[in-house]
């Protein structure tokens, strides 16, 4: 039985290192070991991605085939071409935009 479910990466949104920590998550809930099944930590890490990081990785590896890789490897690759992205809450506004930090105070009342 498989327990848990991993979306697909999508760099325009997710942030790299925080999808792998999920990744690891999935590892670790379903008995994989990436030391002793290396294969089988490749096979799902490229059936997890997502067919456009996948496609992406095999341009950032090529001639090189991203199956015959190192898990390992193929995040190094991946991390540091995948930028994390900005959080919107994060984001500051310039020019006539002014910022504007909102605290919520819950009461314990």
């Amino acid at each position: 039985m498989v327990i848990g479910k991993v979306s697909p990466f999508n760099p325009a949104q997710d942030d790299f290192e925080a999808w792998i920590e999920v990744l690891d998550g999935y590892f670790l809930a379903n008995d994989i070991d990436k030391q002793k099944s290396p294969e089988k930590a490749v096979a799902v890490l490229i059936s997890t991605i997502g067919l456009p990081t996948y496609s992406l990785l095999k341009n950032l590896l090529a001639p090189h085939d991203p199956t015959k890789e190192k898990f390992t490897d193929l995040v190094k690759v991946l991390k540091s071409h995948c930028k994390p992205a900005p959080k919107a809450l994060a984001e500051r506004h310039s020019g006539n935009e002014s910022s504007k930090v909102y605290i919520l105070i819950q009461s314990t009342n």
